[in-house]
């Protein structure tokens, strides 16, 4: 009987120290940033902070020695943020930030609220039985210095107007009631490059 605890408990033993060594590791958070323009969007020479709030009109920097800088949104100009859980953010307005989804030629933006934290670190944007679809609690920009505008299909065509054969594209899915538009915005901004 002791036996078969001792094997079971090495067993564990060794479980637990596979996980810690290999999978512990994937399991990090990255660094805090922000971006005062869209150009310096996913650029590595951004400055790096341990933690970014927005807290009412304020972006709060927390640095690794406890020093934070703020940042006034209604004085200073800037154009988003990623939190120290990877998630970017493109500032709306002053006290108002989206969820970067997709960013090129055509940003798509979430508005859900649901934040990862320490607890639950999820990316979770509210799917609903569609991953690719674009709803209510979406928003898009064309380009990434755009207008952020509400998404309906209505609109985003109209923004596409200027753009004839985006325009069409985008308008044949729309017709045809295709499910699946922010995939197809993905391949578009991919094709794009």
């Amino acid at each position: 009987m002791k036996a078969i605890k001792s094997k079971k408990m090495k067993s564990l033993l060794a479980l637990t120290f596979l996980l810690t060594t290999f999978i512990s590791p994937i399991i990090s958070y990255s660094q805090a940033t922000v971006y005062m323009t869209a150009d310096d969007f996913g650029k590595e020479e951004t400055e790096k902070f341990k933690e970014v709030a927005l807290v009412k009109n304020s972006l709060i920097l927390s640095s690794n020695d406890g020093s934070a800088k703020v940042y006034n949104l209604k004085k200073d100009k800037i154009w988003g943020y990623r939190n120290n859980f990877g998630e970017d953010y493109r500032i709306k307005n002053a006290g108002t930030a989206l969820r970067i989804i997709e960013y090129g030629e055509i940003c798509i933006y979430s508005a859900d609220n649901d934040i990862s934290t320490t607890e639950n670190p999820d990316l979770n944007p509210r799917w609903e039985d569609n991953p690719y679809a674009l709803t209510k609690t979406h928003s898009f920009s064309i380009g990434a210095t755009g207008k952020i505008i509400k998404f309906s299909n209505g609109r985003f065509l109209k923004a596409l107007k200027d753009n004839e054969p985006v325009y069409k594209k985008f308008e044949k899915l729309i017709s045809k009631g295709s499910r699946e538009l922010l995939l197809k915005v993905i391949e578009h901004n991919a094709a794009s490059n």
